[in-house]
């Protein structure tokens, strides 16, 4: 039989986990989209461009005929240009499958952890002293 403070570690323990777990993800629609669509949604962004490399941006704005991807690092929000040629594959994020996958992973994971933690215990595992 466990301790009480084996016991107390790993209630915290799953507990942290949890919070990890609920931190979340982003997931971007798998069908490209234009740039024009996503500035008037202002939706994150992720970008793949001629040299291969991607990047994610929190939104694009227009500013002068010019496109920026904004990012926000440390609460300071920063602009970086972008030419329209060197873009292959502009990709917005999918809100709503975001949201359900972010909630729903901790829930079957915290759920399955109950399940096999209730299973292998006594219902009294969280209240002995």
């Amino acid at each position: 039989m466990k301790t009480y403070k084996e016991q107390n570690k790993s209630i915290k323990l799953l507990f942290f986990a949890f919070i990890m777990l609920l931190q979340g993800c982003s997931v971007y629609r798998s069908n490209p989209t234009t740039i024009e669509h996503v500035i008037r949604n202002e939706s994150k962004v992720k970008m793949v461009f001629k040299n291969n490399k991607t990047e994610k941006f929190e939104k694009i704005i227009i500013e002068e005929g010019n496109y920026y991807g904004v990012t926000i690092i440390n609460g300071e929000t920063i602009k970086h240009p972008l030419d329209q040629n060197e873009i292959l594959v502009v990709k917005e994020k999918n809100k709503s499958l975001s949201t359900i996958l972010g909630i729903g992973i901790p829930v079957v994971v915290l759920g399955t952890i109950f399940v096999l933690v209730g299973e292998n215990n006594s219902y009294d595992f969280f209240f002995q002293m």
